[in-house]
């Protein structure tokens, strides 16, 4: 299972090997807390990919800025926006692994106006986060009803990856399983599954008795 920045790297590092080479950024504040730092040692020509670009992998659903884009303001570093700039994410500064605060709640709570914490941790919101962009950048993704992990595929049996998940919510709401045979990636969201795949025949493996829909 992953449990730290430097499970996820790890991990990440094989799921992103079709992207090929991986690069740090060319210039990475000091004053960054320690997860996103290695985030950007690690990926730094990967998060550095043009954040208009369909399916990028540390961007596809929601983005982690580039290094060169970060910068503070009043005590706060913005790192994370969502694809529709409806709302951002923002550590406060000089903390080693610092809470993340978001806007996004008050979209769906009136009572809840701008940033309120949404996770205690940095580290355990970019496991989250990143997993779902490395779902969301599949070269192929489908989308159905929630189900048992070990009834999707035919014939596999998936890893628990990361469970109970922390995004912008501010509750666990995501579980993330992976079957290593298929370079296939599972995560359920609530009520909903999402299965991110570099096998571009999963479709055939997936079970015929569940309804899927071909994202793409």
């Amino acid at each position: 299972m992953i449990q730290t920045i430097e499970d996820l790297i790890e991990f990440l590092k094989m799921f992103y090997a079709p992207w090929g080479d991986y690069r740090p950024a060319e210039s990475i504040p000091d004053y960054l807390p320690y997860a996103l730092k290695e985030l950007y040692q690690s990926f730094g020509n990967l998060i550095d990919y043009d954040l208009q670009s369909y399916r990028a992998p540390f961007g596809s659903q929601d983005f982690l800025l580039p290094a060169q884009r970060l910068e503070i303001s009043e005590g706060w570093i913005e790192f994370v926006i969502e694809n529709q700039h409806c709302w951002t994410c923002r550590i406060p500064v000089g903390q080693d692994d610092p809470p993340v605060y978001s806007n996004s709640l008050e979209l769906f709570q009136s009572s809840i106006s701008g940033y309120v914490e949404v996770s205690d941790s940095l580290e355990q919101f970019l496991i989250t986060f990143c997993l779902r962009e490395a779902v969301y950048s599949c070269p192929q993704l489908l989308a159905g009803e929630s189900a048992n992990p070990e009834m999707i595929i035919r014939g596999a049996i998936p890893e628990l990856l990361y469970q109970d998940g922390v995004y912008v919510f501010g509750e666990p709401s995501h579980n993330f399983f992976y079957y290593n045979n298929h370079r296939t990636l599972l995560m359920f969201e609530y009520d909903k599954l999402w299965i991110g795949s570099h096998n571009i025949n999963i479709e055939r493996v997936v079970n015929n008795e569940l309804k899927f829909s071909l994202i793409h």
